[in-house]
């Protein structure tokens, strides 16, 4: 059991670099990474909280396993002492058996209207700062372990580098269109 689910995992990894390879756009991988997270580790929430770029705010970009309004509009102060605010701080996987006897950090309220007991959360690396994070929580109490977090942490580097290739990409974009519009 345990060498078939490290196999999905790895192949997971696999189909999401494929993707981001591909130029997939960034929106369209996450809301596949999403749903390939709930699926792999067979849990019921999966998020990816970007960060704003003063650092200040949380906003759950995509997600899967939420109630509806649960993302875009909702802006989540990130001074607080949260999971995602602890995940960047710590710059590691952090890793939540219960979330309810959680000491290191706040419990997000969203989580906990959402039933989350355990899960466990990565930062979504950009090359000048932090993205945001991804985690994946389940209803259940379970286990998280390091082989989980380190398929998660790969997932999010995918993400990370899809979403730096983008930029770049429009910004390589725009300096043409700049560049064609001034010869003309």
């Amino acid at each position: 059991v345990r060498a078939a689910r490290a196999a999905a995992l790895q192949s997971a990894i696999a189909a999401l670099g494929q993707e981001a390879l591909a130029g997939t756009a960034p929106d369209v991988l996450m809301e596949e990474t999403v749903r390939v997270l709930r699926d792999v580790f067979r849990a019921e929430i999966a998020v990816v909280l970007e960060l704003s770029p003063d650092g200040k705010q949380w906003r759950a970009r995509v997600g899967a396993g939420l109630k509806p309004g649960a993302l875009g509009q909702r802006v989540l102060d990130s001074t607080g002492d949260s999971q995602p605010g602890y995940t960047i701080q710590t710059n590691a996987a952090v890793i939540v058996t219960d979330l309810r006897k959680e000491t290191r950090f706040q419990p997000s309220p969203m989580l906990l209207e959402h039933g989350a007991v355990s899960g466990m959360s990565v930062v979504i690396r950009g090359r000048s700062r932090p993205y945001g994070v991804l985690s994946v929580h389940s209803v259940r109490r379970r286990r998280f372990d390091a082989d989980d977090a380190n398929t998660l942490t790969a997932i999010a580097n995918v993400l990370g580098m899809a979403i730096e290739r983008a930029a770049t990409d429009a910004q390589l974009r725009a300096s043409e269109a700049q560049s064609r519009f001034l010869a003309s």
